[in-house]
């Protein structure tokens, strides 16, 4: 059965919504001073490009430029997020390493600007990395680090993601009462701020679970509580993994028509 982890979480509180890339582009044409306001902008723009456009080509163009920056204006926080960044990307590379190298050089930074979303994120996103290294009781340890952090800000968002790196964990030590605990958390926070596409993969992920339990009746309920979230939204590839789940349960059930 098939699995959804959420992404990488960043801290992203710099605008209250997210401006286009062309004017955060043009912004940096007219505002070449070095100050934490281009910062800032770089920050908000790497976002784009790896999040919205996910152009990692352009992310990576626009980083160095943060990084350097700011250590050269001694700003911290713009540090954190470019080593954040370089994380994600040795993340996608298979460089287990340098990912944690970067993340832990993003935590000591946040750390030292009391910075607590960032903080939070970052215990939320070395426990994501070490559960796709396979380092599963430690990524739930930095995990629910990140969490109770993200609670203690009201940030539900960020904690259902980090439930369900939990619930993922525990499926992986084969530990299922504990795995459809945390994902029930997840659906809850998911659906309490109507998030159907986050409520969606929690589905799937308990009807993969029940699938692995052997109760393929309830394991295919809630796979059709996703189909239908995935289809009303369009989404095709969640579409097809749930698709994917329900001929597996058919194929355990072997019925092969």
């Amino acid at each position: 059965m098939r699995f959804i982890f959420f992404g990488i979480l960043f801290p992203f509180q710099l605008f209250s919504q997210t401006p286009t890339i062309d004017s955060l582009k043009n912004f940096l044409q007219v505002h070449p001073q070095e100050d934490t306001i281009r910062a800032n902008t770089l920050i908000t723009l790497a976002r784009a490009y790896m999040i919205e456009m996910n152009d990692q080509k352009k992310m990576q163009e626009y980083n160095p430029q943060l990084l350097a920056l700011s250590e050269k204006i001694g700003f911290k926080k713009g540090m954190a997020y470019a080593y954040m960044n370089m994380a994600f990307l040795s993340t996608g590379n298979g460089d287990g390493e340098k990912t944690m190298s970067y993340y832990f050089k993003a935590l000591q930074l946040m750390e030292d600007t009391g910075f607590k979303p960032g903080i939070g994120s970052c215990y939320q996103n070395i426990g994501l990395a070490l559960n796709y290294q396979g380092k599963y009781a430690e990524a739930i340890q930095y995990t629910l680090k990140g969490i109770k952090i993200k609670e203690e800000l009201n940030d539900e968002k960020g904690a259902a993601a980090g439930y369900n790196t939990i619930g993922n964990a525990y499926t992986k030590l084969g530990n299922y009462l504990e795995a459809l605990k945390y994902y029930f958390i997840s659906l809850k926070l998911k659906e309490k701020m109507n998030d159907q596409l986050g409520a969606s993969v929690a589905l799937l992920n308990i009807g993969s679970v029940l699938s692995s339990q052997g109760k393929l009746d309830a394991a295919r309920l809630y796979e059709s509580k996703a189909l239908a979230i995935s289809k009303a939204l369009g989404d095709k590839q969640g579409e097809a993994l749930v698709y994917c789940n329900i001929g597996d349960l058919y194929f355990a059930q072997e019925n092969y028509k």
